[in-house]
């Protein structure tokens, strides 16, 4: 079946974010509360909703709000970036195909990082944050608000592929009834995704040659 629209996970998946975010929230439990976490504690708490991801760190010491806007103070010196070529692969895929993306984190973090990285979100029809539903990966239902949206655009969820890193991606796309295709050595290995039969690419600029192979399946 022809596919008419991709949508993307964004965590290690188009960023690279563990890898900046594991060394802000230690800086920022160290430097606001003169606590230590370690690289565990975050990786514990890694993929939950940004809110709740928050909270896991908080001890009484302030609110939601206040700790937040102190994280965002200085995010400025733990630049996120992407995997090599994805600027390019998002603009020459959407001449062909509408995208979508959907995460757990939040707008106000991940719009300024699509534009240090030079991404222009106008690529994309839809962009969904945690900020956009109450269910989070790996429940199915995390697809609703972004599948109803490229439904007016008559794309069924038979024509979408969804793009992630990790065994979460697999199991939210499973349930929701959507193609999958993983991105290999961000979250897990090609032996892992070897093993749960799935489709997968070691590098993401391989996806356009791997998304025409599925069509043909």
């Amino acid at each position: 079946m022809k596919i008419k629209a991709i949508i993307f996970d964004f965590d290690d998946t188009l960023f690279m974010t563990r890898q900046t975010r594991i060394a802000a929230g230690i800086y920022w439990a160290k430097h606001f509360y003169n606590r230590t976490i370690t690289k565990q504690d975050i990786l514990k708490q890694w993929g939950k909703p940004f809110d709740e991801f928050m909270k896991a760190f908080l001890d009484g010491e302030d609110g939601l709000e206040l700790a937040k806007e102190r994280y965002y103070s200085i995010l400025h010196k733990f630049p996120n970036r992407t995997y090599e070529g994805v600027p390019a692969l998002l603009k020459d895929l959407s001449k062909s195909y509408k995208l979508g993306m959907v995460s757990a984190s939040s707008l106000k973090l991940i719009l300024p990082e699509f534009e240090l990285s030079g991404i222009d979100t106008k690529l994309f029809e839809f962009i969904q944050a945690q900020e956009h539903t109450n269910v989070h990966k790996p429940d199915p239902r995390v697809f609703d608000p972004i599948l109803d949206s490229f439904l007016k655009l008559n794309i069924k969820k038979e024509e979408i592929v969804y793009v992630g890193d990790s065994e979460v991606d697999l199991k939210a796309a499973k349930g929701a009834g959507l193609k999958f295709i993983a991105i290999a050595g961000n979250s897990e290995t090609a032996s892992y995704w070897k093993k749960q039969n799935c489709q997968f690419v070691k590098d993401i600029r391989d996806l356009p040659d791997k998304i025409k192979e599925l069509e043909h399946l």
